[in-house]
């Protein structure tokens, strides 16, 4: 571990009154972390702001604010923050401090910074300072979890761009690239000298400075169309999201109406059998009547081989005029609607007709009267026997019915509810943009195309005209030497340049993978993401196994800080110089499941881990857990009387 704080020093630091000092305890692989307790409020994330002051300073109202306000009212008119840590094996002192001067009623401060390695004061601190931790990174080394959205920008500018590639080393190839170009216009600066102004050299000299010209005419205007490029993919990705969610939209928009039309014809069976369940109610009567109806049918049967009798006719006008007289229920309990009535009359009507024809009937007539009566009531018997049997059917299906309208009723509420506020879209004007981007594209890349075909022309074109120079340059020894050394500067400069593309690439795949395999082995939906991609400009995004990309602005902030982490923890891995990490508010955004896999995957790092946090941030039950990787642990204490909080170390 190349850079580890040894000592923190805060004067009249906001809420730390007067000279506070904090001694790091060493630290070894496994044993790397210092967690700080302390209540909100207390001043975990001061020391958080005192680290990011240390390092680069802050604005004129934040250091105001900063100073503390009893040592502002004692008349204390300073500030300081200092550190001592070790880098590459020296022993490092960074002192920033602020005076304040009074101007009428404004306190005016003044800021010095001071860096001492290995006991001498160095020059240009803040740019020392800025090669160990570049200020654009500065949030990924000073976690805040309070401020979790800016973790999953959808594009970084190119100041932070730089200071991660500044993180990663990439610089150093860069300058030396810068170094080559530089020697190489010197040395064809000597060989313009050497050959003179005159003649064929003056001629070829006029070409290579055209074809220079234009060969860095064609790489901006290459660069400028692949920043254009980047852009109307970037554009077109946004654009087939949108796509999918209308799909979505589309798709769930059909099942509505599908569904309002099923209820439509649900609805329309049960009105229908809700019509045959009121005949049946209305033929109710009769149902009760039938066992009576199939006694006389049996007695008829027997009457027309032997004598009539009149008993059971009589018994059923009997029955027939109490339930009519008598009874303004049914015998099932239900009101007699007038319609039942009407019928209960017209049956008992037809039974005093029978009755009559039956004693005044004899012999002959009378039997055939009576076989004429059975087969009267033998086709009632039939009529409503089969009728009361497809009753119970009739109402199951009813049952089912109701169930089916219901479970259709929630299915049209919850669609109704998954597009409110969705209006119809414009899929043809979607499309048509679709088209119109798809179109640019392809301009762009022919241009391309063709702007790389002109560049190949133009360098092997600026190739050879330089070897013509080189030619005319070889007369003398001078010349000899000098073209030798234009030629191994050529190579060097080309072999750089892909060391350069290389380095790029293989650093930002390296990241890509460390990002993945953290942030697969923290997240809860392991089954549903394959990892992160990392882009050009070092932006991050979540790759789903279908390999689509998940907008980050649909993260939840779980899962932001933990892609902050994977991508910091892979930065961190990546870097030249690892720096230690400091953790504000952790895991304020964290399930238990999250804080469990994030704890067990900090020892992995190998650089300090600082933890402020609240017995929120980190309960007992998962505080014991990290006790075997433990470097140290301080706890922040607060007397309320005298407004001002300190800090001790726990044993």
């Amino acid at each position: 571990m190349s850079f580890v704080f040894k000592e923190l020093t805060l004067k009249n630091w906001r809420c730390y009154e007067g000279t506070i000092t904090i001694n790091f305890p060493d630290i070894s692989q496994g044993r790397n972390l210092i967690v700080v307790n302390g209540i909100n409020g207390f001043g975990k994330t001061s020391l958080l702001k005192s680290l990011k002051f240390l390092f680069h300073g802050t604005s004129k109202d934040e250091i105001l604010e900063a100073w503390n306000d009893v040592a502002k009212s004692h008349g204390d008119k300073s500030v300081t923050v200092s550190m001592t840590f070790t880098h590459n094996k020296s022993l490092c002192k960074i002192i920033r401090e602020v005076e304040f001067k009074e101007r009428g009623n404004t306190a005016l401060p003044s800021e010095s910074l001071t860096l001492i390695v290995d006991g001498v004061e160095r020059d240009q601190a803040e740019d020392k300072i800025s090669q160990w931790l570049p200020k654009d990174v500065q949030q990924f080394v000073f976690f805040d979890g309070a401020e979790i959205s800016r973790y999953a920008k959808k594009q970084h500018d190119q100041g932070v761009k730089d200071a991660i590639e500044r993180v990663l080393g990439i610089p150093a190839i860069r300058n030396l690239r810068t170094d080559l170009s530089r020697l190489l216009d010197n040395l064809e600066e000597d060989q313009e000298t050497l050959v003179g102004l005159e003649g064929k050299s003056a001629t070829l000299i006029a070409h290579i400075n055209e074809l220079e010209a234009l060969e860095e005419n064609y790489r901006e205007e290459k660069e400028t169309h692949l920043e254009q490029k980047s852009g109307i993919e970037e554009t077109l990705s946004d654009l087939e999201k949108e796509a999918t969610k209308i799909e979505v939209i589309e798709a769930e928009r059909k099942a509505l109406l599908d569904k309002k039309a099923r209820q439509s014809d649900l609805q329309s069976d049960l009105d229908e059998t809700e019509k045959h369940i009121s005949e049946h109610i209305r033929h109710a009567p009769l149902y009760l009547l039938l066992p009576k109806l199939r006694e006389l049918e049996s007695e008829l049967n027997a009457k027309v081989k032997i004598p009539a009798s009149h008993e059971k006719w009589e018994r059923l006008e009997i029955v027939y005029s109490d339930l009519i007289e008598n009874g303004e229920k049914c015998l099932c309990g239900r009101e007699l609607d007038d319609k039942s009535e009407r019928h209960l009359q017209e049956e008992l009507s037809k039974v005093r007709s029978t009755l009559e024809k039956l004693k005044s009937t004899s012999g002959k007539g009378g039997k055939k009267e009576m076989t004429n009566k059975l087969l009267s009531v033998s086709q009632i018997i039939n009529l409503y026997g089969e009728n009361q049997n497809s009753a119970s059917e009739i109402l199951r299906k009813r049952s089912s019915l109701n169930i089916r309208l219901e479970e259709i009723e929630n299915d049209i509420s919850d669609l109704n509810t998954k597009l409110e506020g969705h209006e119809l879209v414009e899929v043809q004007e979607l499309f048509r943009q679709k088209a119109d981007l798809r179109n640019r594209l392809e301009e762009l890349q022919e241009s391309l195309g063709v702007l790389k075909e002109n560049m190949q022309k133009t360098v092997d074109n600026l190739r050879d005209k330089r070897r013509e120079l080189d030619q005319l340059t070889i007369d003398n020894a001078q010349g000899h030497r000098l073209v030798q050394e234009l030629n191994l500067v050529r190579s060097s400069q080309a072999a750089v340049d892909g060391l350069l593309n290389q380095a790029i690439e293989e650093r930002r795949n390296q990241i890509e993978k460390l990002s993945s395999e953290v942030y697969i082995s923290i997240t809860n939906k392991p089954e549903e993401y394959s990892g992160v991609r990392v882009k050009e400009d070092y932006t991050l995004e979540v790759i789903r196994r279908d390999g689509t990309s998940v907008d980050n602005t649909k993260l939840s902030s779980g899962e932001k800080e933990v892609l902050a982490y994977s991508f910091i923890t892979a930065l961190n891995r990546s870097s030249i110089t690892p720096v230690p990490f400091v953790m504000d508010t952790p895991f304020g955004h964290l399930d238990s499941t999250h804080r469990e896999k994030l704890l067990k995957n900090l020892p992995s790092l190998n650089v300090q881990v600082f933890l402020l946090a609240t017995d929120r941030d980190l309960p007992a039950n998962e505080r014991d857990k990290i006790d075997d990787f433990l470097a140290g642990e301080f706890e922040i204490k607060r007397d309320q009387a005298a407004a001002r909080s300190y800090i001790e170390e726990i044993v």
